[in-house]
């Protein structure tokens, strides 16, 4: 999101340079039409939410939501590599030859008597 921020700043600027002035709706505008489709329920929120769409506000929504949504793909790492240490761990415990149970069971080739 930085990276596509400061291009579309730069393209801004140069249009600047050469007296083309933007209105902070069209900035607002140009800003989110390029975004991925997975981007698309923020712009939808942005949307139905702004009575006039304000840039710095349209920029603030949008570096917030790539923060969370970094933090849920750390969070999501996090929570996958230790149910790989959970598992591995089992894992080893079942191939250590060891059994639960210490001793013989005793009922062993005696018939089990069944009371109704």
């Amino acid at each position: 999101m930085t990276e596509h921020l400061n291009a579309f700043n730069t393209v801004v600027s140069q249009l600047l340079s050469v007296d083309i002035k933007i209105s902070d709706e069209d900035k607002c505008i140009s800003l989110l039409c390029p975004l991925p489709d997975s981007w698309n329920s923020l712009v939808i929120a942005i949307d139905s939410n702004a009575i006039a769409l304000q840039f710095d506000e349209i920029v603030s929504s949008l570096l917030t939501e790539e923060m969370r949504r970094k933090n849920m793909e750390r969070q999501n790492g996090d929570a996958l590599s230790v149910r790989r240490r959970f598992h591995n761990r089992n894992k080893n415990k079942s191939l250590s030859g060891r059994s639960k149970s210490r001793g013989k069971s005793k009922s062993l080739g005696k018939p089990v008597k069944v009371v109704c």
